[in-house]
């Protein structure tokens, strides 16, 4: 059983971020609420606003884990989960971008009919896993 999974360190710096937005956030709106008077203010309690909720919905949409036992392949979201046999995986492609630093950044794509699903190995657990298994077990069409 191959489980790919968001990495713990991944999560703990969006969790973070997502404590500072709102931290900010609730800064501005004190301020707001204690009488400070002044319009950019009130732009900058909207624009956080916006920008953490926006964010947070970023966040918890874009966790998903997958997990494959022998031929079947399930691609779990926070509120959600989608269950394939691999003779449904219509196509597979691995995608390395070299940065300008000489870093090399690989994703790989899945794709189920209409539903693409992306991991990566920087945020993800046992990528090398998942791309041995697809090597070895299913033929690479795209």
């Amino acid at each position: 059983m191959i489980v790919c999974k968001p990495n713990s360190s991944v999560q703990i710096v969006l969790f973070t971020l997502l404590a500072v937005a709102y931290g900010i956030t609730f800064l501005l709106i004190g301020y707001v609420a204690g009488g400070h008077q002044s319009v950019w203010l009130y732009i900058g309690a909207v624009v956080s606003i916006i920008f953490s909720i926006l964010f947070t919905v970023k966040v918890l949409t874009g966790y998903k884990t997958l997990s494959i036992e022998k031929d079947k392949i399930a691609v779990k979201y926070l509120f959600r989960t989608y269950s394939f046999h691999t003779k449904q995986l219509s196509s597979w492609e691995e995608i390395e971008i070299k940065t300008y630093n000489n870093q090399v950044f690989k994703q790989i794509d899945l794709i189920f009919g209409q539903q693409k699903v992306s991991f990566n190995s920087q945020e993800h657990s046992n990528y090398d896993k998942l791309v041995q298994f697809l090597r070895k077990n299913i033929k690479k069409i795209s």
